[in-house]
């Protein structure tokens, strides 16, 4: 059951990616973390979709990963479950404060990664 509902959130993911991601200067995502108008992940997640606004998160989540290394990388369910958290637990946060913790941390504001992400 797990397996095909990873199948299902890849294959999601990878249209939603597709979709947003596709060419920097027509990226919706972009325009959307630049707008001063567009508030929080609620506010995106009303204007593209809860899909669409989890997968900006999974393809933060795994950039943030694979950026710093881990040993053992995070799996594909895994960096589901922490966007499905991030987008839920905290819908008041915008999409660009969430990459700029992302940054943070790979840059070592918050100390050292024993090579986990938790």
């Amino acid at each position: 059951m797990e397996d095909s509902n990873n199948k299902q959130t890849a294959q999601i993911i990878a249209q939603e990616k597709s979709r947003y991601f596709a060419e920097p200067s027509d990226n919706q995502m972009a325009s959307l973390m630049k707008n001063p108008q567009v508030k929080n992940i609620a506010q995106v997640r009303n204007t593209i979709g809860d899909e669409a606004t989890k997968a900006a998160v999974y393809v933060m989540v795994d950039d943030l990963q694979k950026s710093i290394q881990l040993t053992q990388a995070m799996t594909p369910f895994q960096i589901d479950v922490a966007a499905d958290i991030i987008c839920k637990e905290y819908y008041y946060l915008k999409l660009e404060e969430v990459r700029l913790c992302f940054v943070n941390a790979i840059s070592g504001k918050y100390g050292k990664i024993y090579n986990r992400i938790d």
